[in-house]
């Protein structure tokens, strides 16, 4: 419903240690999350974004979601089930942005399914209704950032976020 409400964000500075703290707090929560899931964060404390928290929180909560997901999803690993989130500075047309990156260890995203995976109503799952990564990317288009992945096929994806950095006075 909010994706084809299309609300306007309302913007505040947000620190994105506490956002991505909270989300990872109430997954532990989630009864899908098994107890022995593990989140890596190196997100650094001082990083403060534009943007609307509920909005972000939305955005963040399904990316690390599915990437809990592919990683629980290739089972055919001694790996533990980790999903890994940091973040650094980086410039995008120019300006300061924050890059938020997630990291996981599933099966990756085959080729085919590539160009469709930002489409609203695609999606690979049996039980997907093929909306949440069309709600990331409006999310996050509508804070001026931009998302995109890198997948290998039997080795993972990493979904990568760049958002503008908050002007501090």
């Amino acid at each position: 419903l909010e994706f084809s409400r299309g609300s306007p964000p309302k913007f505040h500075i947000i620190n994105l240690k506490e956002l991505i703290s909270e989300i990872i707090i109430i997954l532990r929560y989630n009864d899908k999350v098994p107890l022995e899931a593990q989140f890596e964060e190196d997100i650094a404390p001082d990083q403060k974004i534009l943007g609307d928290s509920d909005a972000l929180k939305q955005a963040f909560n399904n990316l690390i979601f599915n990437a809990l997901e592919a990683s629980l999803a290739r089972g055919d690993t001694k790996e533990p089930i980790r999903v890994q989130i940091y973040s650094g500075e980086t410039s995008y047309q120019g300006k300061p942005y924050i890059s938020v990156s997630v990291k996981d260890w599933g099966r990756g995203i085959l080729p085919k399914d590539q160009n469709n995976i930002f489409h609203e109503f695609y999606t690979t799952k049996s039980a997907g209704t093929g909306l949440g990564l069309a709600v990331v990317k409006n999310i996050i288009e509508s804070h001026n950032g931009k998302i995109d992945f890198e997948t290998e096929p039997g080795r993972g994806s990493i979904f990568k976020v760049l958002l503008p950095r908050a002007h501090m006075p």
